[in-house]
């Protein structure tokens, strides 16, 4: 069979003409901008309700409509399946991708702070910008420093060549910093939404990097971060060696890499969600926390 849906012993065979679970097996793998668009163009009027059936296979049914067209159109709603198709659905969520990467800092008094990169997503409706969710644990001090105009001192690392796992160097890397919104903040646990341009948002004026360079997250081959701790002042402690939590690995474009089929290095899991990107609760003992830290954690002492 031709990515285009033609039998090569058959020509007048198409994709329309496969069983739908053999339909629902191609929607949950393949790529939607090449099958999906081709098929779109191959078998013409024929293909929607095989557009539908592929659709239903490769999203979750919150972000599918009970039919298309609608009665009533909305600018959220498509006007055919394979319109949703050719879209990947971007009206209604985004591809997000599990990652799970940490760095902690110990402080004067063996005070301890750690902070967790759980999953990211790349929003189509939103110029390709790159949406994070870090989580932070420490001490009972934190949420005062949070309440500071800086919010989190947090900055995505771009480095234009593939990194290895020791990490990223800041030094030949440009520092991105974003806008933020908080989930959750106590005392001694926050969790944030961050919002990085794209290269297409950065060049309109959207968000900027160290050095007023206009560049945006998906320039380079890796991106990891960089935290700083205040200790008073202006002064900020680092965190530990800045970790590269994804790569783009084999794939030509950042988009592919969130689209799939495949996981780039440094993902584990890709799913399909809502605006605004959920945050993962992630079980503390994920975290990879020393044992004193995690017993002060369960005894309610630390992050919480």
């Amino acid at each position: 069979m031709s990515i285009c849906g033609e039998m090569d012993a058959s020509p007048a065979t198409t994709l329309v003409d496969l069983p739908k679970e053999v339909l629902g097996v191609v929607g949950g793998f393949a790529d939607p901008v090449g099958v999906f668009g081709c098929l779109a163009k191959a078998t013409r009027d024929a293909c929607d309700l095989a557009c539908q059936t592929l659709a239903r296979a490769r999203y979750p049914a919150w972000a599918l409509p009970n039919r298309l067209p609608l009665m009533s159109e909305s600018a959220e709603s498509y006007p055919s399946w394979r319109a949703l198709i050719a879209d990947d659905n971007a009206r209604a969520g985004m591809w997000c991708l599990d990652v799970g990467t940490g760095s902690s800092i110990a402080g004067a008094n063996a005070r301890y702070y750690d902070t967790y990169i759980s999953r990211v997503a790349r929003d189509p409706a939103n110029s390709g910008q790159l949406v994070v969710i870090m989580e932070e644990r420490g001490e009972n001090d934190l949420g005062s420093v949070h309440t500071s105009s800086w919010g989190p001192r947090f900055n995505i690392l771009v480095n234009d060549w593939v990194s290895t796992h020791y990490g990223l160097e800041p030094g030949v890397c440009k520092r991105i910093r974003s806008v933020h919104e908080y989930i959750l903040r106590t005392d001694g646990h926050a969790v944030c939404r961050l919002y990085f341009p794209s290269v297409a948002g950065a060049h309109r004026g959207i968000g900027y990097s160290a050095g007023g360079l206009a560049t945006g997250w998906d320039k380079g081959h890796s991106i990891g971060f960089e935290y700083s701790w205040p200790t008073g002042g202006t002064t900020l402690i680092p965190y530990g060696p800045s970790p590269c939590f994804l790569q783009r690995g084999e794939f030509k474009t950042w988009e592919a890499a969130f689209r799939g089929p495949g996981l780039p290095p440094g993902a584990w899991r890709r799913s399909f969600v809502p605006r605004p990107l959920p945050y993962a609760d992630v079980a503390i003992e994920l975290w990879d926390l020393p044992p004193s830290i995690l017993a002060r954690h369960r005894r309610g002492k630390w992050g919480v």
